[in-house]
């Protein structure tokens, strides 16, 4: 018959210090356990959070990738439109350019002509000083002329009263003297005037 085991109190004592000190170990895994949850909860709920706002941001992302993509339709629109401005431009200075080469042209003909004109002004210039000089000359003719026809008219005009008393007298042979005297101061006067008009 075997022998039974002897269950003393200094077994139950450790038995019992046994089941307590696991059920201390149990309680203390539970409790961090516990804490793990809530931790885990509490990361549960940054992580929505986290993806709340991520979704926020990346909704803002969109919003501003789609401004972006309008703004660079518009600076797209304000390129052609600046590339447009500057085809008119180099036009317009094309343009400007011809019409300046034009003008050159046109200023050296005026250039030209006006060489010409002031060449011949300054012909025309020593001819109206030649023409001065010649009037000049033919002036102080004519008033010689003139002084010498005066002098004949009055010589005339003593022969024609002598004539007249002559013929009051009847003295024809001093009568005839004068006449012939007269003819000649006549034909004196005629070939004065012949010069003075050539």
């Amino acid at each position: 018959m075997p022998a039974k085991n002897r269950v003393t109190l200094q077994m139950v004592f450790e038995l019992v210090q046994s089941v307590e000190s696991r059920t201390a170990r149990l309680e203390q895994n539970y409790t961090r356990l516990g804490d793990d949850f809530t931790r885990l909860a509490d990361g549960q709920t940054r992580l929505a959070t986290g993806q709340s706002q991520l979704q926020t941001d990346f909704s803002r992302l969109a919003t501003g990738q789609s401004r972006l993509e309008a703004d660079y339709s518009r600076l797209a629109t304000s390129i052609a439109r600046l590339e447009g401005g500057y085809g008119q431009i180099v036009a317009s200075d094309n343009l400007l350019l011809e019409t300046t080469k034009k003008l050159v042209e046109t200023t050296n003909r005026i250039d030209a002509t006006l060489l010409v004109m002031d060449s011949r002004l300054s012909a025309l210039e020593d001819s109206l000083r030649s023409i001065n000089i010649r009037l000049e000359v033919l002036h102080r003719h004519v008033e010689h002329q003139d002084v010498q026809l005066g002098i004949l008219s009055d010589e005339y005009h003593a022969i024609v009263e002598q004539l007249k008393r002559l013929e009051a007298r009847f003295d024809r042979w001093e009568a005839a003297q004068l006449e012939t005297r007269v003819t000649a101061l006549e034909q004196k006067v005629v070939e004065i005037e012949k010069s003075s008009r050539n």
